[in-house]
């Protein structure tokens, strides 16, 4: 596997790649990189030009036409092309012409091709298409929340939610669509309301109370039954089986049984990916696993995602004229140390015995 490095190419920085060794494999010449996703990364020459480009360096998809571009996910990559938005798959064929709004949105996975279908904008309203491009929903929609395989959550209002499948639809009131005496409070007491994807069968619902002075947010399942009891001041949705939660400005992590894995104790979190998270505390970003153990210490300034196997570090190191200078470089989950750019700060003494 390949990893985006930044080196100093007379006095420019420009992008190449290195293994899992460090052993640099694709010569520094791009003033914008992306990781490998499906044998190809997402690449902008010093022509401001994309391309994408495979493990040897050879450009595989010409994409000088693109104003925009992005990173493929299960087989398909969005391009912007005279500000409209399209898809490609890997061999560089426009499988849906740039005929959409230009709206990307990650969070809400808009833009992107999950189980052969896509949440899309036309003329300011949502709907979704298949990767031949036929409406599996027309777009008619003021909001739509997430995707996950068959089963749709739209939420038009706060007094009308529906629950959308292929077969079926049913509308629920907000008299309904309420949980406050499963939780020992009164209709008068509370309001329910839902603003969670659902993510591995679990949906977030978020409860107001007194009059919307304050609100709690816990787990339903498909059917809408109350599974995790609200208690949380904010959530995530499930990855891997696992949930982040907020108790007191502090994060930590349950199960689907609402059992705690990590209780409240660091100041943020990611997602579980690959097995792993990073966390915040005091001390910097380290790493954690499914049982909450911690496998990598944290002290790194700044720790991104897991990707193919290693993930990015940042120090930053001050400069006397106010600038901050960074250095970066890539470990594995086993700790060890991939590359480092040694630039302006030593590596840490935790680390620099700790080279692959």
């Amino acid at each position: 596997m390949l990893y985006p490095i930044s080196m100093d190419v007379d006095g420019i920085d420009l992008l190449g790649y290195i293994d899992q060794h460090g052993e640099l494999k694709i010569e520094p010449q791009f003033i914008f990189a992306e990781q490998f996703y499906s044998g190809l990364a997402l690449t902008k020459n010093l022509k401001h030009q994309y391309n994408y480009i495979d493990m040897e360096g050879n450009i595989k998809i010409n994409g000088s036409s693109y104003e925009s571009a992005d990173h493929f996910i299960n087989g398909y990559a969005h391009v912007i092309v005279n500000d409209k938005l399209g898809f490609i798959d890997t061999e560089g064929k426009m499988v849906i012409s740039p005929e959409l709004d230009y709206v990307i949105d990650p969070e809400n996975l808009i833009g992107f091709f999950i189980d052969d279908k896509a949440l899309i904008c036309i003329n300011d309203k949502f709907g979704m298409i298949d990767t031949r491009g036929d409406y599996l929903i027309p777009p008619q929609y003021n909001e739509i929340d997430d995707v996950y395989k068959e089963l749709f959550l739209i939420e038009k209002d706060y007094k009308n939610l529906y629950f959308l499948t292929t077969i079926s639809k049913i509308k629920r009131d907000d008299s309904e669509f309420c949980w406050c005496s499963e939780i020992g409070e009164s209709k008068e007491d509370c309001n329910c309301f839902y603003f969670g994807a659902l993510r591995e069968d679990r949906a977030s619902i978020r409860v107001w109370f007194n009059e919307f002075d304050y609100y709690k947010i816990g787990f339903i399942d498909i059917h809408g039954t109350l599974l995790i009891h609200p208690q949380f001041s904010d959530t995530r949705d499930f990855q891997e089986g696992i949930a982040a939660v907020e108790i007191k400005n502090k994060w930590g992590f349950i199960n689907k049984r609402g059992d705690f894995i990590v209780r409240p104790k660091y100041e943020w979190v990611s997602d579980f990916k690959y097995g792993v998270a990073v966390v915040l505390n005091s001390d910097g970003f380290g790493v954690i696993d499914s049982s909450g153990k911690e496998i990598i210490k944290p002290i790194f300034d700044q720790l991104d995602y897991f990707i193919n196997g290693a993930a990015q570090f940042t120090f930053f190191a001050d400069n006397p004229i106010g600038i901050d200078y960074e250095d970066t470089g890539y470990i594995n989950s086993n700790g060890q140390v991939i590359w480092y750019s040694n630039r302006y700060r030593k590596l840490p003494k935790e680390l620099r015995g700790n080279f692959i």
